[in-house]
């Protein structure tokens, strides 16, 4: 595992339940009051940005959505670009293709930035993006490449990369699947969030990151999420302070990671605490693992939390990934194996 430290420099949001970033802060605070939509003969819990339009495709949804992100801040267009995107459903699923070339026409610095990579890998591509921008850091660093400049917190600030995730569940497909599944405990909602990542001296460590796909998996039969908690539970010297886990009432969605819980043993107690930031936003698909992590490392930035802090993300078919984080670049301390 990379040894750069990070910090979280700044952040953009439009979400169905706040569609500023100020707004977002308070989030958990004011509550979610979602809006109710018929939808197949049900009534749909819903957070949308604008109303669903029937029939319109998910890329021009997805593209406006970035264009509502960037109407409040151009910065990121100016900056090194990793984009976090729904998955692909399979091999003939023509979706990203559609998505990047009217994401070229309407919005083509995205594209054209600096070093722009793609993680069209779901909730899941939020750590697997951040992992990457760690690497990205760290080789920084070992070549000198980046003139440094004095962080807010004192300490040394070089490379920056903006995470930028986009999703929405605001068309047909998706709404006809809630809608036989009849479930009105999952709150539907859509967003899109920049967050701006920097190696930081001051920061908070990566202590452990791990991903892994598991294709058409049931969820009593997940393996892969339970062989991520088998390798977290292995590494550390004492239990996590807290979890942070992808659910907002969907059961499907919680039985995946709760049957395989007890991979975690010894790497969790009573005294671990679970947090679900999205019961606070409602269910943000692919964008929702961008979420949590903002939500992590605002608290983490804050003081907030202490200890060892876990964050799982699991994609809506295959991809799941994990990470660990330290208030400090001492966390190493808590390691067993101090190298990964």
């Amino acid at each position: 595992m990379t040894k750069v430290a990070i910090s979280l420099q700044d952040s953009v949001m439009v979400l169905g339940a706040a569609t500023s970033s100020a707004d977002a802060q308070t989030l958990e605070l004011l509550g979610l009051t979602p809006q109710t939509l018929p939808w197949q003969g049900k009534q749909l819990a819903t957070a949308f940005v604008a109303p669903p339009a029937g029939g319109q495709p998910l890329a021009e949804r997805l593209v406006w959505l970035l264009e509502q992100l960037l109407q409040q801040s151009g910065a990121v267009e100016q900056q090194q670009v990793y984009l976090i995107l729904p998955e692909q459903a399979g091999a003939d699923d023509s979706s990203l293709n559609a998505f990047l070339q009217l994401l070229m026409q309407r919005l083509p610095t995205l594209l054209m930035s600096p070093g722009c990579r793609v993680f069209p890998y779901g909730s899941a591509g939020a750590l697997m993006a951040l992992n990457a921008a760690a690497q990205h850091f760290e080789q920084c660093q070992q070549h000198s490449a980046q003139t440094q400049v004095p962080s807010a917190a004192g300490g040394k600030v070089s490379a920056q990369v903006w995470l930028v995730a986009v999703d929405s569940l605001a068309h047909d497909s998706v709404l006809d699947r809630y809608a036989a599944l009849d479930s009105s405990a999952v709150v539907l909602s859509e967003g899109a969030i920049a967050l701006c990542i920097a190696a930081d001296s001051n920061g908070n460590s990566m202590l452990f990151h791990a991903a892994d796909a598991s294709p058409g998996a049931m969820p009593e039969q997940d393996h892969a999420i339970g062989n991520l908690f088998l390798q977290l539970a292995t590494q550390v010297t004492q239990p996590l302070s807290q979890l942070y886990l992808p659910d907002c009432g969907d059961e499907q969605q919680s039985s995946r990671w709760l049957l395989q819980y007890a991979s975690l043993h010894g790497g969790v107690d009573v005294d671990s605490e679970l947090v679900f930031p999205a019961y606070a936003c409602g269910e943000l698909g692919s964008c929702g693992g961008l979420y949590r992590l903002w939500h992590l490392l605002s608290r983490l930035q804050r003081n907030d939390i202490t200890g060892l802090t876990a964050q799982l993300e699991i994609s809506a078919r295959q991809y799941r990934a994990l990470t660990l984080f330290s208030p400090s670049k001492t966390g190493s301390d808590y390691l067993v194996n101090k190298d990964v």
